[in-house]
């Protein structure tokens, strides 16, 4: 969560945000992976809870998405890295979901529509970036 945009390790060399805001107007640096899980726990399938029918993907598409902690020295460790728990990173880690190419390449009438159209709604309705 420290190596994100705007972040004191982001590995691009942005800026450090001086007021905490993300790149976004509205996101905090650091919350995009707390943001990426809320989405998921959230998107439920329309058939009810995960829980109760087993599907992975809920109605929105988000997909299956967790918190996770690692340790790599391939991360951005600026005052060096010793493989201790002090150099671990919490991020989000999320489910690799092909793609097939964007909703501008899909017209109204194909079956595929429908789908498109889920995700950007899912966005307006948490007030989520899209990131």
């Amino acid at each position: 969560m420290d190596e994100e945009p705007n972040a004191p390790n982001n590995p691009r060399g942005l800026p450090v945000s001086p007021d905490g805001e993300g790149l976004k107007r509205g996101t905090r640096v650091g919350e995009g992976a707390l943001r990426e899980v809320a989405a998921f726990i959230l998107d439920h399938p329309r058939s009810g809870p995960r829980v109760l029918t087993g599907e992975l993907m809920g109605f929105s598409g988000v997909p299956p998405t967790v918190m996770a902690r690692c340790l790599h020295e391939g991360f951005n460790h600026p005052d060096g890295y010793g493989g201790a728990m002090k150099d671990v990173k919490v991020g989000s880690m999320q489910m690799f979901i092909k793609n097939y190419g964007s909703c501008d390449d899909v017209g109204p009438r194909n079956s595929q529509w429908r789908k498109c159209t889920r995700s950007p709604c899912w966005n307006r309705k948490t007030e989520n970036s899209g990131n």
